[in-house]
Order: C-alpha cells, then sequence, then structure tokens
C-alpha cells in the first residue's frame, strides 16, 4: 500500500511538470454522477456505498454485498443532456464495476452575413455539436475489515461537428485511485486521487488535429459521520441521519482554487431519504481569476424494496435563473428488514427465501419431536391396558396416515395472505429479471453500435 501511494505522488508530481507543455481539459466526471451525491452537494467521497462510487471513490464498491445497478438522466443549465449507466458485481475476492457517461451539446442557428452594416439572414442553417463519452472500468477490493482500496481506468472519447471544427475527434484515458477507511461504525474517512497518470504516462486526450490535453490532477478527501441509526452515534427509533464532509486541492494547478462540499441524508421513514448540501465551483471573478461560489443542492429518495428513485435539484450561481434537475433510478439497494420478507431476484433472494425455509421447515421438526414425547410420559398406562389393541393393520394404516398429516400441518402453517405474497413474488421475480436482461442487452446494445458507428466515421 506505500508502494501504490509513492507511486501515485511521483504520477502527480510528474503531471505537475508536464502539464506546462499541454492544454488543460475539463473532466465530465467532475460534474458529478449520480442523483444523490448530487443531491448532497457531491460530499460522497467518504460515503460511496452505492453503485455510484464507480464515479467518485472506487474503493466505496468494497462495500457492497450484492449486484448493484443504476442510470440517471439530466440536463446541465438546460442545454448539455447528461446519461449515466453504473453496474457493480461482487466476486470472490473484491467488486467489479462498470460505469458510462456520455453528455452532448448541440444547437442549430440561422446563417447571417454583415452587409452594409446590418446583420442579414442568408437562408441556410448552422450546426454545431460536441460529444463526451466515458466508459469506466473499477475494481475494489478489502484489505483489511477497516480498509479497502479500489482503482477505475477512464477512457476518453470527444467529438465535435459544425463549421469551424471539420469533424475533430479525439481519444485517451486516465487512472483514479481510492481508499476507505471505517475506523468505528459510525466513522467512515475516505481518498481520492483522481486523473494520477502523467501526459508521458498516457494521461492525455489527443485529437485528430495534433493537440494534446490533460486533465488536472485531483486530490480529494472526505469523512462520513453516522448521527442516527443502528451504527450511529445515538438510535433513533428507525430514523437515519447522516453527515457528509468533502474537500478537494489541485496540487498540479495552485491556481485552481480548492472546493469543500457539505452534505447532509435525512432517512425519517424507512422508504424515504431526504438531502441537502452546498457544492463549491468556481466561477470567474472579472479580473482574469477565479474565485468560489456556494450553491445549493437538494434531493429525495424512494425506497420500494430494493429499487431506489432520486431525484437532485442542483444550483450553479454561474447560470442563475437555470434550475438543473437530475433523476436516477437503481436497483439492488439493500433496505433495513424489519420483518422476514425474502428478497426478489436473483442471486440474494432466493438464498434468503431457502435460509427462511429451512429456519421454518425446522421449528416444523422441532414441534414433531416433541408431540411423540409427551403422548407416552402423559398416558403410559393405555398402552398396558390395551395390549391387544395394537392391530397390524392400524400400525400399518398410521404411518400412511402420517405422510399427508405432514404435508397438511406444513401447509397450515402458511396462511393463505403468505401463500399470496410468495405467489405474486415468484411472478414480479420474473417480471423483473426479464427486464434488467432486456435493460442490459440494449445499454450494451447502444454503446456497442455508438461505438462501432464512431469507429467507421473515423475510418
Amino acid at each position: 500500500m506505500k508502494k501504490l501511494f509513492v507511486i501515485a505522488a511521483v504520477f502527480l508530481l510528474l503531471s505537475g511538470v508536464l502539464l506546462a507543455a499541454t492544454k488543460i481539459a475539463d473532466d465530465p466526471v467532475r460534474l458529478g454522477v449520480g442523483a444523490r451525491p448530487l443531491g448532497l452537494g457531491k460530499a460522497y467521497i467518504g460515503l460511496a456505498d452505492d453503485v455510484n462510487a464507480i464515479f467518485m471513490n472506487p474503493a466505496g464498491l468494497a462495500q457492497l454485498k450484492q449486484w448493484q445497478i443504476t442510470s440517471l438522466q439530466g440536463k446541465f443549465v438546460n442545454e448539455v443532456n447528461y446519461l449515466t449507466v453504473g453496474l457493480a458485481v461482487p466476486v470472490q475476492q473484491g467488486v467489479f464495476g462498470i460505469g458510462y457517461l456520455g453528455s452532448n451539446l448541440g444547437y442549430t442557428t440561422s446563417s447571417t452575413s454583415i452587409e452594409g452594416g446590418r446583420v442579414v439572414s442568408d437562408g441556410s442553417t448552422v450546426s454545431y455539436a460536441d460529444y463526451d463519452h466515458v466508459m469506466l472500468f473499477s475494481y475494489a477490493f478489502p484489505l483489511n475489515p477497516m480498509l479497502s482500496g479500489g482503482a477505475t481506468l477512464k477512457m476518453f472519447s470527444k467529438n465535435l461537428s459544425g463549421t469551424s471544427q471539420g469533424g475533430a475527434s479525439a481519444s485517451g484515458y486516465d487512472v483514479d485511485l481510492g481508499l476507505m477507511f471505517k475506523p468505528s461504525k459510525p466513522l467512515n474517512l475516505g481518498l481520492a486521487l483522481t486523473n494520477i497518470l502523467p501526459a508521458s504516462f498516457g494521461g492525455r486526450i489527443v485529437w485528430n488535429t495534433g493537440v494534446i490535453e490533460t486533465f488536472p490532477a485531483t486530490l480529494k478527501g472526505g469523512l462520513s459521520l453516522k448521527v442516527w441509526g443502528k451504527e450511529g452515534l445515538r438510535k433513533m427509533g428507525n430514523q437515519k441521519l447522516t453527515f457528509n464532509l468533502d474537500g478537494e486541492y489541485y496540487p498540479t494547478q495552485t491556481y485552481l482554487p480548492s472546493l469543500f462540499h457539505v452534505g447532509v441524508e435525512w432517512q425519517p421513514i424507512k422508504f424515504l431519504a431526504i438531502r441537502g448540501g452546498i457544492d463549491q465551483e468556481w466561477i470567474g471573478t472579472g479580473n482574469s481569476g477565479l474565485g468560489v461560489s456556494n450553491n445549493l443542492t437538494g434531493g429525495i429518495g424512494l425506497f420500494y424494496r430494493e429499487f431506489r428513485f432520486d431525484y437532485a435539484y442542483h444550483q450553479f450561481n454561474a447560470t442563475p435563473g437555470v434550475d438543473n434537475h437530475f433523476f436516477a433510478l437503481s436497483y439492488g439497494i439493500p433496505l433495513d428488514k424489519d420483518d422476514d420478507e425474502p428478497s426478489i431476484i436473483m442471486p440474494v433472494g432466493k438464498a434468503q427465501a431457502k435460509a427462511q425455509a429451512q429456519v421454518r421447515t425446522e421449528a416444523k421438526v422441532k414441534k414433531t419431536e416433541i408431540k411423540p414425547v409427551k403422548k407416552p410420559i402423559k398416558k403410559p398406562v393405555v398402552i398396558k391396558k390395551k395390549p391387544i389393541v395394537k392391530k397390524p393393520i392400524a400400525i400399518k394404516k398410521k404411518p400412511i396416515i402420517k405422510k399427508p398429516v405432514k404435508t397438511i400441518v406444513l401447509a397450515q402453517t402458511l396462511t393463505p395472505e403468505a401463500k399470496q405474497k410468495i405467489a405474486v413474488k415468484q411472478v414480479e421475480n420474473e417480471l423483473i429479471w426479464l427486464l434488467v436482461k432486456a435493460g442490459l442487452f440494449t445499454a450494451a446494445a447502444v454503446v456497442g453500435i455508438g461505438s462501432l458507428l464512431r469507429f467507421i466515421r473515423r475510418k
């Protein structure tokens, strides 16, 4: 682990030296990914306890116990369309994650010219479009019960079209590293090093025009404190309250101001989460410099079994009067279960259902074992008084009768409501699993076809 951080530190220093010869690009992932992190003011480095960790702190994926999938759609400053998809799958030695981020900006306007000091339209139109695509491949693993690490490989693709651009395109890659430390149940500490590769090691974007751009390396740290909850400082019924604080520093670009992020998540009931935060962003000061603005954020999360719907509102002071709304749908988000309701959808739901069925059968076996012990103790005389009653036919009939009796007892232990719930959940399992597979297939097909078209266009 020490060697890992030594290598990361060397990369940060090298990137600071080499950036002087290249242009600086803005990382599309820096805008924040996931409606939940956006609602928390992007204070997520120390929390990172769901599939959104792919985009913010890969080490947080090690906290996942079952696979999760998420998708976000939104519009930034009413102009940039934003789409993300993330999938995390636990394996025996850690958790793998794959993510996609796509953003595009385009507009069409009439072509004009100046004639005699007047602006005149010639009847034609001019269009411009900017496309950004990022593929992320993450892996997280536990180092010990309190510490986990993770890494993400980011592959970038950019395309510009317009009268002055001539179909410019670019591609490149970079790497993020992350750590997650849990010194106690209420407290989580996170650390993320983003864009650590210097240009000489491939951490750059190369345009077909010969221009080279790099992303500024960033050091991010955060903490997450559970104030209320089962693992919190204090238990307040079923309520949960979590406080999050992040900070980010740009070691290779000292002229960029450091930023802070604050977020609070309150879950008053099991199926509702209310979020709020402050997200600091850069803003021009008018004197060729950069200042810091405090943007208010908010959002809610609605839970239904293992589904979660998230909504986030994000204010940007640089664009006053423009609202920014983001919507996300996730599956695989575990809830604190107060009853023995089995989870739906494989593989965790089946395992839980089998375990619960085994508990029920063991309880029934214990009941049947107690009954024959009580009978001879209560009525030992009956056996002595009626030795003649030992009819072979009766003895033969009893085991035959016991078999259906056992099945009747097992069936009677389940109420009609429980039977109906099980039947409904089985149908839901099949329908939802088909929808998930169809969604994954569609997403893979869209990404694959898009990549193929871009490849053909370049050729």
